[in-house]
């Protein structure tokens, strides 16, 4: 399944339960979680796709393409701020991605695509 997630992926932020609320930084955070997490929701429904379940083997391919400059945020939060928003809405635990790849360029706009494939049968993994 390939998605497209349209706008600025706000890297992944360490954060308490209190600075959740009063961190800026936090909140940018969440709301761009939000924002991933709902268009990867539209994705789905629109191609009538089912979350992949736990214990099935799974690599993910991401592609950020950002504006401005390239190396502002570490690329490994981007990829965590990506996998923990969809997680629970196209696999259920991202515990299970065993193939990881990931690339970011200097774009036109901010666009991000991300192919997830499933690479074994449920329980495959030892």
């Amino acid at each position: 399944m390939k998605f497209t997630i349209v706008g600025k992926i706000i890297p992944y932020v360490r954060m308490t339960q209190r600075s959740k609320y009063a961190d800026e930084r936090a909140r940018r955070y969440g709301q761009s979680q939000k924002n991933i997490g709902w268009q990867l929701r539209q994705q789905m429904r629109y191609a009538d796709a089912q979350m992949i379940d736990r214990g099935v083997r799974l690599a993910v391919s991401i592609r950020i393409r950002a504006t401005g400059g390239l190396h502002r945020w570490d690329l490994d939060n981007g990829i965590k701020a990506l996998l923990d928003a969809a997680q629970e809405i196209v696999f259920a635990d991202d515990r299970w991605i065993d193939r990881l790849t990931a690339e970011r360029s200097i774009g036109a706009e901010d666009i991000t695509t991300m192919t997830v494939e499933m690479i074994g049968a449920r329980g495959d993994a030892q």
